[in-house]
């Protein structure tokens, strides 16, 4: 099985790889078939992955050309590693996921990555060109090539079940083992006329936010 893609979708994964399989013929002879199978899954990525994943936005920065490639530069030339630099360092990029192709065997193999920044109020969806692990223009394609290969490995644990487990929010007005409350038993109604209900202004009610993300 090789991963092709994968890609991060509400806390869970889509996930694309390559099945390879040998099939004997009738007439004895063995046949090297394969297939490319699509997954999406609804198990919760687990803290790893992400971190993983959030690794590669340097890379991203730096093929994509966008403003946080500055900051990856400036980085790099006061002695930090590429890989080292700390990806909550880039806080307007967010790793979505990537894709491999190529072949390893004629060192075509390489990676595009896929990845939303925010840029003021908006969100741009970016995808770089696939950069090959032996490019000579892409002077950090072997660091580019161990962080993907890293990646890769966090997906093969997501589907053997390194997942993140769901926790149910629960409220409660005492904790476990106190004293339960009791309610007040109400008061009987009155009997008689029902006063008026005054109009609703609006004024009684205090204003919220809601953000929505894309």
């Amino acid at each position: 099985m090789k991963i092709t893609k994968a890609k991060v979708k509400n806390r869970s994964l889509d996930i694309d790889y390559t099945e390879n399989k040998s099939i004997m013929n009738p007439e004895g002879e063995v046949i090297e078939s394969s297939r490319d199978v699509n997954v999406k899954c609804s198990d919760l990525c687990h803290d790893s992955l992400i971190e993983a994943f959030d690794r590669l936005k340097t890379h991203g920065a730096m093929i994509a050309d966008v403003r946080e490639s500055l900051d990856v530069e400036s980085a790099i030339r006061q002695g930090v590693a590429i890989n080292e630099i700390d990806p909550e360092n880039l806080k307007t990029i967010s790793i979505t996921g990537f894709v491999v192709s190529g072949s390893e065997e004629d060192g075509s193999e390489g990676a595009m990555i896929i990845f939303q920044k925010k840029n003021g109020t908006r969100i741009l969806n970016i995808t770089t060109p696939i950069v090959k692990f032996e490019d000579p223009d892409y002077p950090y394609c072997s660091e580019l090539r161990e962080v993907v290969e890293a990646c890769i490995e966090e997906v093969e644990q997501y589907m053997d079940g390194k997942v993140a487990v769901k926790q149910l929010e629960m409220n409660f007005d005492e904790d476990f083992g106190g004293e339960a409350k009791i309610k007040e038993p109400k008061e009987p109604k009155r009997r008689g006329r029902k006063p008026k209900a005054e109009a609703f202004t609006g004024e009684e009610i205090e204003p919220i936010s809601v953000q929505v993300f894309a």
